[in-house]
This record gives structure tokens, C-alpha cells and sequence, in this order.
């Protein structure tokens, strides 16, 4: 049994996600371990600036999976499989 366009738009979708919530949640540990780290107090200007966009690279990256996951999702509910086709018109 071959999988359809929707099946697989679905599947993407839900791995899209799962990496989004990992990546998210390796960006809240930084984030914890970031409150228990004192030498950032004392950083300035540009050196705080690159410290702050590096430690959060988890953020970033949660964000394009999640927007890939919600294109993904969208494109699932779209698709009109051969399925549906056949089903119109049927008890």
C-alpha cells in the first residue's frame, strides 16, 4: 500500500514539529544555564550583542522548523487526495 500526498504531507509536518519543540526546549536549557552563569553581567556593547544572538541559535532554528511545520500543515489539509475524489457520491 503506497502512502498519498496527504499521508506524507502529514508526516512531514509532524516531524517538522517534533524538531521545533526539541529545539526549543535546547533553547530554554541555554536560557536556564544562562541564569546560573555571572560572567555575561559584565560583558558590553558588541561582545554582549554576539553573546546574546549566539546563545540563541536553538531559538532560531526552533522558528524555521515551526514555520516549515505550519507550511507543511497547510499543504496536508489542502490536498485533495484520489480518495476523497472517489468517496463523492458513495454511501
Amino acid at each position: 500500500m503506497s502512502k498519498t500526498a496527504r499521508q506524507k504531507a502529514k508526516r512531514k509536518a509532524i516531524i517538522y514539529r517534533v524538531l521545533a519543540i526539541f529545539f526549543l526546549l535546547m533553547q530554554l536549557s541555554v536560557y536556564m544555564g544562562e541564569l546560573l552563569n555571572p560572567e555575561s553581567q559584565n560583558m558590553s556593547g558588541g561582545v554582549l550583542t554576539g553573546y546574546i544572538i549566539g546563545i540563541s541559535l536553538f531559538l532560531y532554528v526552533s522558528l524555521i522548523f515551526f514555520y516549515l511545520y505550519y507550511k507543511a500543515a497547510k499543504t496536508a489539509r489542502t490536498i485533495v487526495s484520489e480518495e476523497d475524489l472517489e468517496g463523492i457520491g458513495q454511501n
